[in-house]
């Protein structure tokens, strides 16, 4: 009887052991298990994101600087249908212009043809002045008025620094030069822009007066050996 109580307890305390050893092993395996690294899929899940866009790319600077937006108004002006007081301002500043170099040139040249002609200006031009003022027409500054003003005070700051026969070449020539471009004026621009019957009357025969002076200055200036065309 007594030996068959030994037997037993000796039974239960192996099964105890074994019990012992086989948790021991599992507890290891779950504590391997949890130190171990994820699989590919756990890892891109638990993995914090990364962003791999990079910051906002400023926009590109405004390649039309000031001076080309200014430029492009600029030339919006010149082309932009004129009205009769505008009209009349760009034609009074054109005949100022003229009396104004010729009477430079009278007090510089000693050239008799040259003082002539200078003198003709003058006349005419301070008669289509006169002309132009009956018209009672109100007078409004342009883009173009203040272009052509330009112009020619460039042009008389040239004939200003000229001595001697610089001074008759260079008024001749540039007067060449101006009735060209006083006609195109004319003829482009102004004349198809006036509404006025009375203005555009004006117009018709101060383009003839120009006509006349361009084909005067032509010959004046081939006098000094410059070929007109």
């Amino acid at each position: 009887m007594v030996e068959t109580l030994k037997r037993t307890l000796i039974g239960w305390c192996l099964a105890v052991v074994c019990l012992a050893a086989c948790r021991g092993e599992e507890v290891q395996a779950v504590l391997a298990g949890s130190e171990a690294p994820a699989s590919g899929s756990e890892q891109s899940a638990a993995a914090p994101l990364v962003t791999t866009t990079s910051p906002l790319t400023p926009a590109a600077p405004n390649t039309v600087g000031p001076n080309a937006a200014e430029l492009a108004a600029r030339g919006s002006e010149l082309s932009a249908v004129l009205t009769d007081e505008q009209i009349a301002k760009i034609v009074d500043e054109l005949n100022a212009a003229e009396i104004e170099q010729a009477r430079l040139v009278l007090g510089k040249s000693q050239n008799e043809p040259l003082k002539s002609f200078a003198q003709m200006m003058i006349d005419h031009h301070g008669e289509a002045r006169r002309e132009l003022d009956a018209l009672r027409t109100q007078k409004t500054d342009s883009a173009l008025a203040q272009k052509l003003l330009q112009e020619s005070q460039v042009s008389l700051s040239a004939l200003q620094r000229a001595n001697g026969v610089d001074v008759d070449r260079a008024y001749a020539t540039g007067q060449v030069d101006a009735h060209q471009k006083a006609l195109t004026t004319l003829q482009q621009r102004l004349l198809p822009s006036t509404k006025g019957t009375a203005l555009k009357s004006y117009l018709r025969q101060l383009e003839q007066r120009l006509e006349q002076h361009l084909g005067r200055a032509r010959s004046l200036s081939a006098s000094f050996g410059r070929a007109s065309g």
